[in-house]
């Protein structure tokens, strides 16, 4: 259980980080 709650939150933090990028730069959508 751990290790999936620690996969999650990589996971959020990365489609965050898409979504960032995507908003500062319209070549990365």
């Amino acid at each position: 259980m751990k290790g999936l709650k620690t996969f999650s939150i990589l996971g959020l933090i990365v489609a965050l980080l898409l979504v960032a990028s995507c908003g500062n730069t319209v070549n990365s959508c």
